[in-house]
């Protein structure tokens, strides 16, 4: 590289050839800022974009529920009406009965009264209390203007201010006031009451007879549970209100509501005094605005910009004496369930579909029978010429009694420990656990643990089975024996395989296909004597189930050929799969195009660098197709690596679909670490620092026996062709081959599982199982942010000693008691305190079931290795009902016919997309262990088995079964921990997963 330096006389001028230079240089340089600027733009768009998402996510449902959550339950129970929906607000008549589509989508609103955080205190009253104005002379006096004596049994303790709302009850009725005066100078206290302003309070359109439409023009409240003037009912009945004399009691309230409007320069409703705030196009720009009420004043505050704004409600249904539904008595009755946005309750006293101007009701009311409430939220924007919409919600029940499995509760997962399953399943201490389900059968709607199982005793009668448990882990046709009496009726297992056909099942795929509810069990199969030149085999398991019950199913277990079950088959996959290097079907399976596409662990060819898979048709008769092998990358990002998971369904993104591809790290590798830290001790860096020190820093070195391995390698072929050492690697491939792979995540071992959630990830590790969020999937793709980074051999921490800087590797991991409810938690039998429940140290896979119910059902395999030297003992499965806040899609049409001219009727439908939002990083909160011996600790990343440059089948077997076995096979090494002591749990700094700071 040089310069050149070119000096002229000032009195020359510039050649024709100069000239054009110079312009050509320019049109040069101006292309090439022109296109970093538009690829600036475009991530900035990208990032705007994503930001868009998180703001709904993260400002408007969390606030909405923290709000939501101060309203008392108690007061629904004593028959009070505090939740005001506003259904339809702004659009100027009832889109319940209408059915009209209008562009800019539904505008609901709420209002609803809190708990103030710090005056709680409930107030009796001492007076009978009266509205409208009661004649003089009476017992009761105005409830507004008068005096009114309230008493406590502290005096002193006396919270109310001027301004507070209150609300004055008594069970089956309630007003509201604010607070004008106060005297503490006498006894008992003395509050003046005024009525709330109009300004503060809900208001409808009206009819030609002057009643009350239902067509909501103003949010706010509702003053009490009376029609003070005819205006909300046509019935007189209801239009006064009394309050009995130490009967009545009153308490500070906090109204607040939620509801969309347009964005103005002073953020108060549009008028004369203001401006709209416009977009890029000149286009209003809708926001969702939090109002909350102070004496008869509105706190407004803008939360984020979304384009719609809907509520729907569960409501509990009572029946009247003459057997009619009506919303009458709170604990009796069924709940319908979503009644508004997308749902129309016909139940008197909330929506009442007739517009006809004639009836003296109103087409709404509220009602004190409301147990939870629903939040939905969207945002539509444009990037270039594409529009995207970005949909979330959040439900949340007022009381925990009248909750569905839609509901969601923040960190929290309702979950259940099979307890050991050695003890009443009787499997050896050779048999190994694979990835387990968590199955709810559709014909008994009972759910099952459907445990695959492997065994890794070359001379065992059997090399594979299905082991179907309940949830409690006892076997579903026999129920939980004795633990020190195994039981001995093996009819709750399915054998697979005789004495030439080995199956190894690693996982279960449940189906339907045709009209048949199946389960297809995938794993390695092998064919031949396995002490000589035994041949690897594609083989599959279908399960059919049938239309009867899962005991039904079990206990037709007449022999079927190389399966013990009658309607079992396991599938010897010679003749289809002949032009394919299909070698096993142990990494996963998922359906697509109704078409089973099926991912190898082991390889035709261990320097195979690009990644394949195959597919086929399962038929009627649960016979395969041929298979076609798909290349899915033809480059390099297999190389010197097996596949370990694959998603069990793709996400679809801007309308291509990926399926996730876990990729092992490169192997055969001893991963060697060396950093300097910013500080002595323990390592204090943010963990984005902490990242960025052990990320380049890796050396390969090949170990493989008869390869001259060793540190440094002494001689022979070096199976890694990579020059350095590489972190494992989540990928991306489009099924449609449009796009080349994306790089989603790094990580540091290998994917025991990788599940699609929606469209969010669950990442199986060694101990723990991670969620990768649909927000940073779009980030990665869209080239706003790098790959994730993870520990899939969880790291614990970063310390210093007199050898230098150790990284910190976790034996096992504590799940914290709260993560099962009420059940407690033991680990081996033992009680381990209130604060530690289940104990993991080698998660055999994580599987992720959807229910007809839209809730998932998920299961996490775990082995225990107590000592060294030992068998498996305590293996276990943690299986969790999750409840993530998406509700199922649906499509909502309404017909609007006109009579006079049919072919004018007006057909409109409107698109509800349901949104999964899974909570934290980590799916079981608890902490990481690692050995309170600091010369027992592990300091390397567990190692994988080994591969060579040329392997022959024999070599491949043991690398399946050594991939699998938590003991390498090869050096006879357990992996195992000292038998931990709850008492003695480290969290260091810097975990990765952070999850020692779970509460």
């Amino acid at each position: 590289m040089y310069t050149m330096l070119i000096q002229r006389q000032k009195s020359l001028g510039y050649s024709i050839i100069e000239v054009l230079i110079a312009s050509l240089l320019v049109v040069v340089i101006a292309a090439g800022t022109y296109r970093f600027l538009e690829s600036q733009n475009a991530t900035h768009m990208a990032a705007m974009g994503k930001s868009v998402k998180k703001d709904l996510a993260q400002k408007t449902l969390d606030r909405f529920q923290a709000d939501l959550m101060e309203v008392d339950s108690n007061w629904q129970k004593l028959g009070l009406a505090t939740i005001y929906p506003h259904p339809g607000y702004r659009l100027g008549e009832n889109y319940y009965v209408e059915n009209v589509f209008y562009d800019q989508g539904l505008s609901d609103a709420v209002t609803f009264l809190r708990r103030h955080p710090d005056k709680t205190k409930i107030y009796q009253v001492e007076q009978s209390l009266q509205d409208p104005d009661p004649s003089s002379g009476g017992e009761y006096i105005a409830l507004y203007g008068s005096w009114i004596e309230v008493s406590l049994n502290d005096a002193s303790a006396f919270d109310m201010e001027i301004g507070d709302w209150v609300m004055l009850y008594e069970p089956g009725k309630n007003a509201l006031g604010v607070v004008l005066d106060i005297d503490t100078s006498t006894s008992p206290n003395r509050i003046k009451l005024q009525y709330p302003s109009t300004d503060v309070m809900i208001e409808f359109s009206t009819n030609q007879y002057n009643y009350g439409s239902g067509f909501i023009t103003k949010p706010g409240v509702v003053p009490g549970s009376y029609d003070y003037n005819t205006f909300f009912t046509g019935v007189t009945n209801d239009d006064l209100i009394q309050f009995a004399k130490n009967k009545t009691h009153m308490q500070v309230v906090r109204p607040v509501t939620y509801e969309l409007d347009w964005m103005t320069s002073d953020g108060q409703p549009n008028d004369v005094n203001n401006n709209y705030i416009l977009d890029d196009s000149g286009q209003k720009q809708s926001v969702i605005v939090r109002t909350e009420y102070e004496a008869n004043q509105k706190m407004r505050e803008y939360l984020g910009r979304v384009s719609t704004l809907g509520f729907s409600y569960d409501i509990l249904l009572g029946q009247t004496w003459t057997g009619n539904e009506n919303l009458t008595g709170y604990t009796d009755g069924e709940i319908l369930r979503d009644a508004g946005r997308e749902k129309d309750a016909t139940t008197v006293g909330f929506f009442k579909l007739d517009n006809n101007p004639n009836t003296g009701w109103s087409s709404f009311i509220t009602t004190s029978n409301i147990v939870g409430v629903r939040m939905m939220v969207s945002q539509t924007w444009r990037q270039k010429t594409q529009e995207f919409t970005a949909y979330n919600e959040v439900k949340l029940a007022i009381d925990k009694a009248f909750e569905d499995e839609r509901y969601q509760r923040q960190h929290y997962v309702q979950a259940k420990d099979t307890g050991d399953i050695h003890s009443v399943a009787g499997l050896s201490p050779t048999e190994h656990i694979g990835k387990p389900l968590y199955f709810r059968n559709p014909n008994d709607d009972q759910d099952y643990v459907v445990l695959p199982v492997m065994n890794f005793d070359e001379n065992a009668a059997n090399d594979g089975k299905l082991v179907i448990l309940d949830r409690q882990g006892c076997p579903v046709t026999t129920g939980c024996p004795d633990p020190s009496n195994p039981v001995t009726n093996d009819d709750f297992v399915i054998t697979f395989g005789d004495a030439t056909h080995h199956f190894y099942p690693t996982q279960v795929y449940p189906v339907q296909q045709n009209g048949q509810n199946l389960l297809l069990v995938m794993g390695m199969g092998v064919v031949g004597d396995l002490g000589n030149s035994p041949v690897r085999t594609p083989m599959i398991a279908t399960i059919d189930l049938g239309a009867g019950s899962m005991a039904s199913v079990l206990s037709n277990n007449n022999a079927s050929g190389l399966c013990s079950l009658a309607g079992c088959e396991l599938h010897v996959l010679n003749s289809e799969t002949s032009s394919t290097s299909i070698k096993d079907t142990a990494s996963g399976s998922f359906m697509f195009n109704n078409e089973l596409w099926i991912s190898s662990l082991t390889k035709d060819n261990p320097n195979a660098n690009g990644l394949v898979m195959y597919k086929t048709t399962l038929g009627s008769d649960l016979s395969f197709g041929n298979f076609t092998q798909v290349t899915l990358d033809a480059g390099s990002t297999a190389e010197d690596r097996v596949v370990t998971a694959v998603g069990n369904e793709p996400l679809v993104v801007n309308g291509e679909p990926f399926i996730p591809v876990c990729l092992s790290r490169t192997i055969p590798c001893n991963r060697e670490i060396t950093i300097e830290p910013d500080t002595g001790g323990e390592v204090t860096s943010s963990l984005m620092e902490f990242m960025h020190m052990i990320s380049p820093v890796e050396t390969c070195y090949a170990d493989a026996p008869g390869s001259g391995g060793g540190d440094p390698p002494s001689g022979g072929s070096n199976p890694c062709s990579a020059e350095a050492f590489q972190d494992g690697k989540i990928y991306l491939y489009s099924l449609t081959q449009n796009s080349s792979p994306v790089e989603l995540a790094n990580h540091n071992y290998l994917c025991s599982s990788l599940q699609s959630v929606g469209n969010n990830l669950m990442i199986g590790g060694k101990l723990v199982t991670q969620i990768i969020h649909e927000e940073e999937i779009l980030d990665v793709i869209d080239g706003v942010t790098g790959p994730v980074f993870m520990a899939t051999d969880e790291i614990a921490g970063v310390t210093t000693d007199n050898h230098g800087v150790k990284t910190t590797y976790s034996d096992a991991y504590f799940v914290y008691n709260s993560a099962f409810g009420d059940a407690g938690g033991s680990y081996d039998g033992h009680g381990s305190g209130e604060q530690y429940g289940s104990l993991i140290t080698w998660n055999s896979g994580t599987s992720v079931n959807k229910f007809n119910d839209g809730s998932l059902g998920v299961a996490l395999g775990n082995r225990f290795i107590p000592n060294a030297g030992d068998g498996l003992s305590n293996q276990t499965v943690i299986t969790m009902d999750m409840n993530p806040a998406g509700m199922k899609d649906r499509v909502v049409a309404n017909i609007r016919t006109e009579l006079a001219n049919l072919s004018q009727s007006a057909v409109s439908t409107s698109y509800h997309e349901g949104q999964v939002s899974l909570s934290g990083d980590v799916v079981l909160p608890g902490a990481m262990y690692v050995d309170p011996d600091p010369t027992l600790r592990r300091h390397q990343v567990m190692p994988l088995p080994h591969l060579t440059s040329s392997m022959d089948e024999n070599q491949w077997i043991e690398f399946f079964l050594d991939f699998y076995d938590p003991k390498d096979r090869v050096t006879g090494t357990s992996y195992n921990i000292q038998t931990p002591n709850p008492s003695a749990v480290q969290c260091l700094v810097g975990a990765i997963p952070e999850t020692c700071s779970f509460n």
